[in-house]
């Protein structure tokens, strides 16, 4: 993720979470990602409040406070889906096909072919 990414993402958690919370709110959600309330912000804005305590976090965590905001990142919500057990740690190239019950064999077919 670019910086110029990664700002413009806790500009948006920041009004998300101004939109949502109060300020004993924003702290105990921060809180939950260990983050620490931001110092010498003098504003009286959540949304300023948030970016700073925001703002020297690692990329990791912003990804995952704005995807519990459900926030859109890369266009998409809800990309941080977990990999299921069964796909991990694989080197080959996994593909899924779905289809209908009346096409199992079809699919069965398909799936020994490729």
């Amino acid at each position: 993720m670019r910086v110029t990414e990664k700002l413009a993402l806790i500009d948006k958690i920041g009004r998300e979470l101004q939109n949502r919370f109060s300020y004993v709110e924003i702290d105990a959600f921060l809180a939950e990602y260990k983050v620490s309330p931001p110092q010498n912000v003098t504003s009286n804005s959540k949304w300023i409040y948030s970016k700073a305590a925001l703002s020297n976090v690692p990329e990791e965590t912003v990804l995952k406070i704005a995807d519990d905001l459900q926030l859109p990142i890369n266009g998409k919500i809800g990309s941080l889906v977990e990999v299921p057990r069964n796909w991990r740690n694989v080197s080959s190239l996994r593909l899924f096909i779905s289809h209908i019950s009346k096409e199992k064999l079809k699919a069965a077919r398909l799936k020994y072919a490729l």
